[in-house]
């Protein structure tokens, strides 16, 4: 039986989709970089450092989402969601200090300045 390239080739390359609503973002910006991305492996399921700075060239000071995200994908400016990053909640100490001081502490919150 033959088998397809993607048995192959299936864990050499990642699908990146982006997506937008409704009209674009001001400063957005159109034909930056390359629709392929070479670079080295890095952790399991750790994307390239060049797809957060692709996506972020593409709307400079935009809004940010990652699904599927994990712990080792988290970067700034970003909401990383993700049955591996809070499991089915936030961590207890996360949601105390919500109620406290009303932010996580090290988390970075906003548009970059």
């Amino acid at each position: 039986m033959a088998k397809s390239h993607g048995y192959y080739l299936q864990h050499a390359k990642e699908v990146c989709l982006v997506g937008k609503k409704g009209s674009d973002p001001p400063g957005t910006k159109r034909c930056v970089g390359s629709d392929i991305i070479y670079s080295e492996r890095r952790g399991q399921s750790q994307k390239p450092e060049e797809i957060y700075q692709l996506i972020e060239e593409l709307v400079p000071n935009g809004k940010y989402l990652e699904i599927f995200g994990r712990k080792n994908n988290l970067h700034n400016y970003w909401v990383t969601v993700g049955n591996e990053v809070t499991g089915t909640g936030l961590p207890t100490e996360d949601e105390a200090a919500l109620k406290a001081n009303k932010a996580i502490p090290g988390a970075v919150y906003g548009a970059r300045n």
